[in-house]
This record gives C-alpha cells, structure tokens and sequence, in this order.
C-alpha cells in the first residue's frame, strides 16, 4: 500500500518551507495579525528594483534588519542576515546581499 503526499505551493514558495523557518526566528517579532503571519507580500529592493515574495513573518525580520542597520546594530542585524542566509536564500540575495 503506497502513500501519496501533495505539497501545497503558496505563491512560488512550499508550504513547509514557509512554515519551518517560522519556528527558528532569530529574535521576537510583532505582528498585529498573527493569524496572517504566513501570508505572502512582496518586498522590492529599493537599490535594484528586484522584488520577492516572503512571508508576513520573514517580512517582520527583513524590517528589524534594516532598522538595525539605520541604528548601527550590528549584532541584531546580523542575527537578521544569518537567519535570512539559512532560511530564505534566494531572498536574501534578491533584498540583502
């Protein structure tokens, strides 16, 4: 008896892989609407102009990093940039590298 499982894409993204890195933040968010946290937004590179999708939640840490940027926090933001690394490769190239 064999098993069939169907992974369901959200946007361009499996669903596990929107869910697992959500349990690996690399410091604590807010979001106002914390049933909403896996919805999808698209976030654009004010420099190249590129855009990607991401979570509400990986939008949350990419905002925290930018923030810690403006403010010199470098031990926060690269907290941000490892988790990014790991976790949203191809977007992190698109928004921070």
């Amino acid at each position: 008896m064999g098993y069939t499982c169907t992974i369901t894409m959200k946007g361009n993204m499996k669903i596990q892989d929107i869910i697992e890195p959500a349990r690996h933040l690399p410091f604590k968010i807010m979001i106002t609407d914390p049933a909403s946290k896996h919805a999808m937004e698209t976030i654009k590179n004010p420099y190249s102009g590129e855009s990607c999708q991401l979570p509400r939640y990986a939008v949350a840490v990419y905002d925290v990093i930018k923030g810690a940027e403006m403010l010199e926090d470098g031990a926060t933001m690269q907290k941000g940039l490892t988790w990014f690394q790991k976790w949203f490769t191809n977007q992190y190239y698109v928004l921070l590298d």
